[in-house]
């Protein structure tokens, strides 16, 4: 037995020998009564982790799809951006040209 050592069963000194056993017994009630309560106790705290641990998972899960999402919509804008960017440096020396045709003519 785990706790042999730790629960030892308390001398009662009374007259009456009988009286002896019952006390015991309802010292032994008592105690079990209290280990169970404490075991109960044990036990919701248990389940409420496991709850709050599901809770973290699902919120974990939720907060990983919207980063998700957001990093999607952030790579679709980059390659948007670097496509507009080739197309402007392949049309750049039009544009310069231009600039160029149009300082030379309105000096």
């Amino acid at each position: 037995m785990l706790y042999e050592n730790s629960w030892p069963t308390p001398v009662i000194k009374t007259e009456f020998p009988e009286q002896v056993e019952t006390v015991q017994a309802k010292i032994l009630i008592a105690t079990i009564d209290r280990l169970e309560s404490e075991r109960e106790d044990l036990v919701n705290t248990v389940s409420d982790l496991r709850q709050l641990l599901q809770r973290v998972a699902i919120q974990q899960e939720r907060e990983a799809t919207r980063r998700q999402g957001t990093n999607k919509a952030l790579e679709a804008e980059i390659e948007r951006l670097n496509k507009a960017l080739i197309i402007s440096e392949k049309h750049s020396s039009h544009f310069s040209a231009m600039s160029g045709f149009w300082q030379d003519n309105l000096e």
